[in-house]
């Protein structure tokens, strides 16, 4: 604080406004991280309810003609999209009737719809995503505006 006093009132008006202007910076960039994370996990929760819901519907044909071969068909073009990691359909009672990709590893999110026949419910579909992806994309995010900060 003692070399702030011996500045001169040109040298130390700047100074403080460098300071001032990084901190406000500073809080601009967590803020953004917060709300970014925010909309992230909103974002994923959306996705992996409307994909599981879209998955239900794609095999409900499948299984009600019996063609475990044409679901198993349907459950791997999802995966080839890269749309999820891993997915389960179980029956009512909780026996799985198809498996596909890489479900239930840990740090896996799943999501979970039921497949229904008319107005009956048949099984359920588990789809489980990849929350690193969204991870990263948030490191990335923050880097860029603490570089522009620092900048």
């Amino acid at each position: 604080m003692n070399r702030l006093n011996s500045l001169s009132l040109s040298t130390a008006i700047p100074l403080i406004a460098a300071v001032a202007t990084f901190l406000v910076g500073l809080a601009v960039v967590w803020l953004a991280a917060r709300s970014n994370a925010y909309l992230q996990a909103e974002r994923d929760e959306s996705f992996g309810a409307s994909l599981a819901a879209q998955i239900a519907l794609g095999v409900t044909e499948p299984l009600q003609q019996g063609d475990l071969l044409g679901m198993r068909g349907s459950l791997d073009r999802y995966l080839e999209n890269a749309l999820a990691v891993g997915v389960t359909i179980r029956d009512v009672e909780g026996s799985p009737m198809g498996v596909a990709g890489q479900p239930g590893d840990a740090g896996l999110r799943s999501f979970r719809a039921e497949i229904r026949f008319g107005g009956d419910r048949a099984g359920d579909v588990t789809v489980f995503l990849d929350p690193q992806q969204g991870r990263e994309g948030q490191w990335r995010f923050v880097s860029s505006l603490s570089a522009l900060v620092a900048a």
